[in-house]
């Protein structure tokens, strides 16, 4: 078995905490509007926060490793995690701002 070294190792985790960041958004989001949903959630574990982290740590795991395929491949390259990261805060953003303005609109 290959080694990752530790550059593919950074560009890896930084690709995952990315995508992981605005999935857990999603999730968070979801789980506030649905109780189908946040009851999936607590299916797994117990309590729909710790099955949330067990659904996220799978989640980085399975891009950790698709974000070392895609960098190992050329497919991923450092000079554009600039571009990756302010995308990220963008969607972010926009997705928290979203639901506090929708669920303060509903609320009032």
């Amino acid at each position: 078995m290959e080694s990752i070294d530790a550059k593919t190792m950074q560009i890896s985790s930084l690709f995952s905490v990315m995508i992981i960041s605005i999935l857990n958004a999603i999730i968070t989001y979801g789980k506030e509007v649905s109780s189908d949903f946040k009851g999936f959630f607590t299916a797994i574990t117990g309590h729909h926060w710790t099955g949330h982290g067990v659904v996220i740590l799978i989640l980085f795991i399975v891009f950790f490793f698709l974000g070392t395929y895609l960098y190992k491949s050329n497919m991923l390259l450092k000079k554009d995690m600039d571009t990756y990261k302010f995308a990220l805060i963008t969607v972010i953003v926009l997705l928290l701002s979203d639901f506090f303005i929708l669920a303060s609109y509903l609320v009032h």
